[in-house]
C-alpha cells in the first residue's frame, strides 16, 4: 500500500510516491508513532532509490483509541496483541505454556 500525492519540498523537488515504513505503537503510553517516506515516483521507491522527504504523525488520546486501541483491533478477536499472547502460549516447554486467558 502506498499513497499517491505530490508534494513539494523546500529544495524544489517533488514526491509523489508516499510510503508507510514505520507504524510503533506503545500502548502504556497509548501513543502511535508513524514515518511515511515520499519518493519521486513509483519507479524510484521500486529501484530502491533513496527517498526525497519524509513525514513523521503522532497518535494519541482518543484518536489512538480510535484507531489502535485493543477494542477497535479486535473486531474478530485477533490482532497483533492477541497473535502474542497465542504465540507466547504456543512455545513448546514454554514458562506460559499451560496459562489460563483471562478476559
Amino acid at each position: 500500500m502506498a499513497l499517491q500525492q505530490t508534494i513539494e519540498h523546500s529544495s524544489g523537488a517533488t514526491s509523489s510516491y508516499w510510503r508507510v515504513v514505520l507504524v510503533t505503537t506503545n500502548y502504556e503510553s497509548s501513543q502511535t508513532n508513524i514515518l511515511m517516506y515520499g519518493y519521486k515516483d513509483q519507479t524510484a521507491r521500486d529501484q530502491n532509490k533513496i527517498p526525497l522527504d519524509q513525514r513523521s504523525y503522532v497518535v494519541s488520546g482518543v484518536e489512538f483509541d480510535a484507531w489502535y486501541g485493543v477494542t477497535e483491533l479486535d473486531r474478530r478477536s485477533i490482532n497483533h496483541v492477541t497473535n502474542s499472547y497465542l504465540y507466547i502460549k504456543q512455545i513448546p516447554n514454554g514458562e506460559f505454556a499451560n496459562a489460563t486467558d483471562l478476559l
